[in-house]
Formats: structure tokens, sequence, C-alpha cells
């Protein structure tokens, strides 16, 4: 026989198949189960839809199992003695149209000592089994088909009834006949193969029966049992234990392929697309009845499910409610992927918040769970061998049914589920899809602080479900929530904006400041005091932020020493933040320590990101300071950080971006720092005070220092709220400031604004004169101070300073090599040949160390040739190209507009937009005297009238007070020397 496998279908220009059941509710003996017995014919599509029980669609049919002679072949023949055999009676009829399902009759044909058909109503049980039967009685061997019912549910009836099928009697079953009949009956006709089919076999339970069955089988090797169940039955389990051959068939052989569904539809003329019916196999899991339901009344595009919801209902829900699996295949269908400890939170009663539990459900007997599996409701996912599902229709229905009539259960049992989930480490999405759909506020909020890298780098999807929009509520009694929405809306944006993340902690941050956490978990006290730390930094209250990370690692120190650990992404985290506060706050050691202890703490499942952005930083800090192997060192390893599809990766690129971008531009190769500066988001990080050192670096090389100037100070508007009392942002802003001041020539400008910044400094001791702060004081600013006077002409002033910068050890390796310069420069030009040649040399050196050319554009071309010249050193071609380009970063020389006290006291005058004879009478001076000194004014400051000349004493500072600390140091000069102009 050919046993290529293909599907139920009707001939091409025939009616539908009628539906033909699986047979497990037919009665061999009565008429109640007539509504479920079909002859072969012709039905609309409509009564295919409204009927109830499962079927299979075919070109085969059954007729009624009943015991009725018309229904069953009593034929005998005698064989070569004269013996009469016993013929294969009672057989369900075929059909010439029948297609055999190829590969599963033949593992049956395998004829194991006993072989089990097992699977849900509609998948085609009972055909497939009875089209074994008539294979194997063609073949030649004797086939009893028994159809069983609880009449039959007791040894002696069941042999009987096998009796009947192969010597049909006129008498009725008998309880009396026993399995030792069967016996003599096969050695009486040297019967060579006895197969038992027992469709319905679910009916077939009594122990005394089943004992009997394998009993028979196990000692009579010509004898084959066959099963066709719902159920799993419980012969399979003592022929295990009995060691006998078994060959199971189960749903999810049954099961329809796509290609199978494809046959079936074409054989229907559908008119249903590729598309749809790889949907329809998606809904129904390969369902056969569900798929033939769906395709019969379903068009192209528009997919119906009526029916298939129907049966499933009237049906399927009614056969598991029979089974006592109601109760539990609700309570699972609440979950999309159903795991082992989905399993365990049916039987066990939850320990975080049972006061939450509302559930009238009674829990599951132990085994339901299992007998889901077994009974083929619950199928393994592929790629799996410990994660379930139901099919999507069938879960679409038990859903719907738990979610709109047992609302509160529903609830309780997502609450259940999202506890254990937790409690038992499992998939981590599928906890915080339960935790929202059972609003369990306090699990999402400790998730988040546990688990936050976690959510965010591997469950981004879920988190949106979980953590989108919670309450006002549940935001007031745990504010962490909102951290974590806020956290996840900019993470699935896919424009992780550093300002956006920025306004998290800003918005959550007086709410979490507000709580007492002390007596929270160490995860959920660590994540809202990291937060408040967050939030005070970016307020601009340094000093306070520092002390909340100070009192942050005192708690975690006193918990570990109670045993009381936190989660080690959490601690990473933490540790960055401190870090970032350290640094802004011009605390570069400590940034350096905390941003190490973060990166070896980061070392742990979804901790890259901590570890990329630690490492990152440490190379910016080691760039800037001139450690060119360390930060190499931490390049590579912020480099070599897996973060590729994190969401927030882009954060952990710009401290590489800054890195790149400012070594480049110290070896004169601007590309890199175009980028930078192309980026609009490079500025916006809290690190970009460091960014803006690397783009200013590389405006002065590269553009007009009037742009750097005006980039400037947009960034000090858009960023005044960074710019406070000992915050890096401020030192490096004001020395950018200045530098590109500097740079235009505008040296009055840069002079007053280096002492505006000292004297912030100034301090008034007790007992003695008030202390005034010089910017030679002040670390930041000895490299700029020097530069200034030395491209003013005070050389001597210069070298004093340069000289003293050496020896200051809070100068940076990278200043120094600028100091060296200097100071090589300054020495030169006063002729102090040794000191020049020396402070050169070492300039070369530590700019070779350092992979820089910068210092060799900062001092007037002529002195660098002169100086290069006298030892023989070859300057970079890099550095020829860009001096015979655009020559160096400042003006060979400069001076300052110096005017004298009188015409001080005139320009003050001025700006009160009084006459020249008000300025007279209030300096008691003739108006001629008064116009000589506007004259000199203006010549001075270089334009022709009053209002330029005010606009220009302001931009140079010359207008606040007589007293200021400019206008006193030009007058200083006036006095020493004039209106001086070198």
């Amino acid at each position: 026989m050919d046993h290529q496998r293909t599907i139920f279908a009707r001939r091409s220009g025939e009616p539908p198949a009628r539906c033909v059941h699986d047979g497990e509710t037919h009665d061999s003996g009565g008429d109640a189960d007539a509504r479920d017995r079909h002859e072969w014919g012709t039905t609309s599509v409509e009564e295919q839809r409204t009927m109830n029980e499962n079927s299979v669609w075919a070109d085969a049919h059954l007729p009624p199992l009943s015991r009725k002679t018309s229904d069953v072949s009593l034929d005998a023949t005698a064989d070569a003695d004269g013996r009469r055999l016993p013929h294969n009676a009672g057989l369900p009829r075929g059909s010439n149209r029948s297609v055999i399902r190829g590969p599963l009759m033949e593992r049956l044909d395998h004829l194991a000592a006993i072989s089990v058909i097992q699977a849900p109503p509609g998948y085609g049980k009972s055909t497939l089994a009875s089209m074994w039967a008539r294979h194997r009685a063609a073949a030649g061997d004797a086939v009893a088909w028994i159809v069983a019912t609880p009449e039959l549910n007791i040894p002696g009836a069941f042999a009987q009834a096998v009796l009947d099928r192969l010597a049909p009697t006129e008498h009725l079953p008998s309880p009396s006949a026993s399995f030792r009949a069967i016996d003599a009956l096969i050695e009486a006709n040297a019967i060579e193969r006895l197969v038992i089919v027992v469709d319905n076999a679910g009916q077939v339970t009594d122990d005394a029966l089943v004992a009997e069955l394998v009993d028979l089988v196990d000692r009579s090797p010509v004898v084959h049992l066959a099963l066709a169940s719902r159920v799993k039955h419980p012969l399979a389990a003592v022929a295990a234990r009995r060691h006998l051959d078994l060959t199971s068939v189960t749903a999810d052989d049954l099961a329809l392929s796509g290609a199978e569904l494809g046959f079936l539809a074409d054989a229907w003329h559908s008119s249903l697309g590729a598309s749809d019916l790889q949907q329809i196999l998606t809904l129904c899991g390969g369902w056969p009845e569900l798929c033939v339901r769906i395709l019969a009344e379903s068009a192209a595009g528009a997919l119906r499910t009526t029916s298939a919801e129907s049966y499933l209902r009237e049906v399927v829900l009614p056969n598991l409610a029979a089974g006592g699996l109601l109760e539990v295949s609700l309570s699972l269908s609440l979950a999309a992927v159903v795991e082992p400890w989905h399993f365990t939170a049916l039987h066990r009663r939850p320990t975080l918040h049972p006061r939450d539990l509302r559930s009238t459900m009674t829990p599951p007997a132990a085994r339901s769970s299992d007998r889901l599996r077994l009974e083929g409701y619950l199928t393994v996912l592929p790629g799996s061998n410990a994660s379930w599902a139901f099919a999507m229709l069938l879960r679409h229905v038990l859903f719907d049914v738990m979610t709109h009539h047992r609302r509160d259960d529903a609830a309780a049992v997502q609450r259940i589920f999202a506890e254990t989930g937790y409690e038992q480490g499992g998939n981590l999405s599928r906890v915080l899809e339960h935790a929202r759909a059972g609003k369990h506020w306090g699990l999402l909020s400790l998730l988040w602080s546990k688990h936050a890298m976690t959510i965010v780098a591997r469950h981004l999807r879920a988190a949106r479900f979980a953590y989108s929009d919670p309450p006002r509520t549940s935001t007031g009694t745990e504010p962490v929530l909102a951290l974590a929405a806020a956290v996840v809306r900019i993470a699935s944006s896919g424009r992780e904006r550093a300002s956006q993340v920025e306004r998290v902690y800003t918005e959550v941050g007086p709410a979490l400041q507000a709580r007492d956490h002390r007596n929270a978990g160490v995860d959920t006290y660590l994540t809202a005091r990291t937060a408040v730390m967050a939030d005070q930094r970016l307020r601009g209250q340094l000093t306070q932020a520092a002390r909340t990370g100070e009192e942050i690692a005192a708690e975690l120190e006193r918990r570990g020493r109670a045993g009381e650990r936190a989660d080690p992404s959490r601690i990473a985290a933490f540790y960055h933040h401190w870090a970032v506060t350290s640094i802004l706050g011009s605390g570069l050691a400590e940034g350096i320590a905390h941003s190490i202890r973060a990166y070896e703490t980061a070392d742990v499942p979804d901790g890259e990101l901590i570890a990329a952005l630690a490492a990152g930083h440490l190379a910016v800090l080691h760039t800037f300071v001139g450690s060119p192997a360390e930060a190499e060192r931490w390049l590579e390893l912020s480099r070599a950080t897996r973060v590729a599809g994190h969401p927030f990766e882009r954060l952990a690129s710009y401290p590489v971006a800054i890195v790149d971008a400012y070594l480049a531009t110290m070896r004169l190769e601007p590309e890199p720092a175009r980028r930078l500066l192309d980026d609009p988001n490079a500025l916006s990080i809290e690190m970009w005070p460091f960014a803006a050192l690397a783009i200013t670096a590389y405006s002065q090389l590269f553009e007009e220092p009037q742009v750097s100037l005006a980039r400037l100070e947009h960034l000090r508007f858009v960023r005044q709220r960074d710019l406070v009392d000992d915050h890096t942002a401020t030192r490096v802003l004001d020395r950018c400031t200045v530098d590109t001041l500097m740079a235009m020539g505008e040296v009055n400008r840069a002079e007053r604004m280096m002492l505006d910044i000292a004297a912030q400094y100034s301090v008034d001791r007790p007992g003695a004169a008030a202390h005034q702060t010089s910017p030679a004081d002040l670390a930041w600013l000895r490299v700029s101070y020097a530069q200034l006077f030395l491209i003013t002409g005070d050389h001597a002033r210069a070298q004093r300073l340069a000289t003293a910068a050496l020896w200051a050890p809070d100068v940076v390796v990278r200043d120094r090599t600028d100091v060296l310069m200097i100071k090589a420069a300054a020495s030169w030009r006063l002729g102090e040949r040794e000191k020049a040649i020396d402070a050169f040399r070492q300039s070369v050196v530590l700019s070779e160390q350092i992979g820089s050319v910068h210092a060799f554009l900062i001092v007037a071309e002529g002195d660098l040739r002169a100086l290069a010249a006298d030892i023989e050193f070859s300057l970079p071609r890099a550095v020829e190209e860009h001096l015979a380009a655009r020559g160096g970063i400042f003006p060979l020389e400069a001076s300052f507009i110096a005017l004298s006290p009188r015409e001080l006291d005139v320009l003050q005058r001025m700006q009160d937009h009084r006459t020249v004879a008000e300025i007279g009478r209030s300096l008691h001076l003739s108006v001629n005297t008064v116009k000589k000194h506007l004259a000199a004014i203006n010549a001075k400051l270089g334009v022709h009238d009053r209002r330029a000349a005010l606009a220009q004493a302001k931009r140079l500072g010359l207008l606040d007070s007589v007293d200021d600390d400019a206008a006193g140091a030009a007058t200083r000069r006036a006095d020493a020397s004039g209106a001086a102009s070198r």
C-alpha cells in the first residue's frame, strides 16, 4: 500500500466531505450519541460550523459503529483443513476516497505490543485508528475494533466484546467471559496476528481491565493492542513498567504542517494566500479541526475564527472541565509561555504580599499540570525542553474567560506567578509582565532596583509594558517606578539624548529625597539614594552630592558587615555616579578611584554599559592630565566592552569620541574633532566639559577664534546650571574662554576675566588682612596667566610664573609641557640661553611622550625656530605645515589698553550720559581738558565716537567701576609705564 502522507480532502468539484468524528463518545450499543455519528454525504458549510464534537475532514468516513448486522461483516472462510476462521467484524467502513497519512501509518506498522494514539479532541485520532485497522485487516491480520463505553469498563464485558468482533454470537456481552477465552480462540484458529484497536480508550480505566489487557499482550506475542484516547492512558504506564514495546502518536504528530494545510486549501479551491495559511497555523498550532473550520469560513485577507472559537468553547473547554483540567488551564492561559515555575506557582502560597490575594480558585490537582502537557494541550516550544504554550486560539478563548469572567482571580494568579517567577529566577520578561498585569507595584519596584541594567539591556519590550505610565498612586508609594518609567521611555525612543537621561533624575530626585529608604532592602536603598545623588549633582549641588555618596558608601559597608549584599550591577552604577560627581566636583583623584571601582564591579552579566562608561571616563581623565599609556589602555577596554544593541550604547560611545577627537587634534588631525562637533548630543552629556576642551582645542587650531568664542558663550548660556563654584565645568569653560580671548588678541578681556575669577577665591582671614588670590594661585589658570604675559611682552613675569608652575603639584603633565615651552620662549627673549634650551628640551621630550604638538604652536614662530635650531631639532612635519598654513595659536604680540586714572574717571562718567561740561564740572576740569581726555580715550580704544568708545570699554571690562580689579590693574600699569603700546 502506498503510504505517501497527504491530508484529508475532497475531490475537485465535489461538495465538502461530511465531518467525521473521533468516535471517543460513540456507543456501540445504543442511540444516545447518534447525533455524533454521520454517514458519508454532502453537508453545507453552515452545518459544519455548528458541529459541536471533534471531527476530521476527510475523503473517508466512519459508518455507525453499532452492533447491527447491517454494519458488521460476518463473512468467514475456511482454511485448507476446513476450519472456520474468524473474520474482522465490526471494522469501520472505509471509502475508496480515503487518503492515508503515510508516516503515521508506518509508525503504527512497527507493530509494537502496545500503540497509543493520544491527543485532544479534533486531532483525528479515531480516523487514523480506523484507517490503520482496515490496513491491518487488508494485510491478513485479525482485527477487533472496539469502541469503549462505560459498560465495557470491566474485564469480562471487554473480553466478550473482543470475542464478538472475532467470532460473532447472537448473545449480548457477558461479564462471565474471560481473556483466557481470547487465548483459546487464538490457539484454536491458529491466528498469526491479532490487532485489538480500542477507540474512545479513555473509558478503559478499570485497574483489573488494564492489568488483563497488559497480561494478554505480554503472554501472547501475536496480540497487538492499539488505543485512541483523549487522555494519557494508564495502560501506557503499566506497559512501561512491564518493559513492553510501546509506540506513541501524540498531538504533535497529528498536527497539520504548512504543506498539508496548503494541500487542503488547494483541494477546497480556497482563495487564501500563503500568508493567510501561515497565520492559520500560527493561530491553531496545526490543530486540524480548528484549521479546517477557519479555512471553511474565511476569505482572502479576512480570516474568521468564529466557528473555531465556538468549537473550543462548546467541545474543548467542557472536555477540560470533565477531566479536571479547566481551572489550571484558565490560570496558565495568563502566561503566553508556560515554564516550570508557573506549575509550581499553582501549588503554593505566595510569600511577598499574601494580603493582596483575593482568589476564589482552588489549587489544582497535583498532576493536572503534567496532564496538560501529556495530553497535548500544552506543546513544547521549538528549541526548548522546559517551555510550553497553548495553541494561540485556545489560549485566547481561555484568557478571555479568565479576564472577563474571573477578573479578581486573574489578578491574584498574575501576582502569584510574578512572585514565584521572581523567587525561582524565572524569565525576567515574563515576571515583569505578570507583575504589571497583577498590579504588583512593590515587586515591580524591587525588580527595577535589583535588575535595572538587565531589564534595559535584555528585556526592554517587557519593560515597556511593565513600567509605562504607572498610576500616580503607585509612584506615590513606590517612587522608583517613576524612575523606571522615565528610563524605559527614553531607552525605547531610540534617541537616547543625554539631556533626557538627566531630566529623569531631576524629575524623580525630589520625591526620592523626601522618603526615608534606610529601612528598605539594600537594592531599593541603593537605587533611590543613587538617584538622589545624581539629582543633586545635576542641580549643581556638588558638595551635597559628594556627601550623599559618602553616606551611601558607609551604609553599604554597614549592611555588608550584616551580611546584606547588594546586586553587583547596582553597586557598579552607584560607583559610576559617585565617580562623575567627584570628577565634576574637581576631585579628579577620587573620580579615577571610583571609576576603577565601577569598572571592576561591573564585571557581571549586563554590567557592560557601566563598564564601558567607566573605562571611557578613565580614558578621558588620563588623556587630559597627560597619561597617554593609561588613556590608551582604558580606551581599548572601553572599545572591547560589548554594548552593541544596548539602548544606551551611544552614551558609552561619547567618552571614546572625546578622547579620539582630542588626541587627533593634538596631532593636528582635524577629522575626529569635526565629527564630534557635528554631533548635537556631544555637549549634552554630563562629561560635556571634556568635549568642550576637545572642541576648543580644535577651534583654536583650525577655526577663527571668534567662532570658538561664540560657541563658548552659547555653551555658557545653555549649561549655566552647571557653572557653579568648584565645578569642573566652570573651570574648563573659564580656561577655554580665556585662551580664546588671548588667541583673538583681546588681552585686556582675558586679564580682566582671570582677575575676576581669582577674586572669587579671595578669603578674609580673621585678625589679618584679606588675602587676594592671584590667577597664578589657581592651577587651571597658571598656564594661561603665564601665556598672557608672554604675548604682551612681559617676559620676565612670564618666565617667573612659568617657573613657579613647573613645581606646583597640581599642574598636570599636559599643562607642564606648555609651561616649559612658555619658559623656554621667555628665557630666550631675556637672553638666558641655558634656561631656554633646558626648558625647550624638556618640553620636546614631554610632547613626544604624550603624543601632542600643541606646545610648539603657543609661542612665536621665530622663537620656536631659533630654539629648535640651537639644539638641531627638526620640527614635526605636521607642525611645519600648520605654521605655514595658519601660523601659531596666539598672536606674535599683543598690547594692553592702559588708560590713565583721569581717563578712567572721564570714561566712567561717560556712561552716565553726561555732557562734556557736566563731566568737567564733576571732575573740576575745563571743557578743553575733558575733550583732550576723550580724544586720548578714543585713540587708545581705536574708535571715533562716544558710543563706540563706551561699547569697546564695556567689552574690555573697563567700565564696571574705577575701583574694580581690572581698572585698578590698568591704572597701576599706566602709573608705571604710561599708556604702553607694544
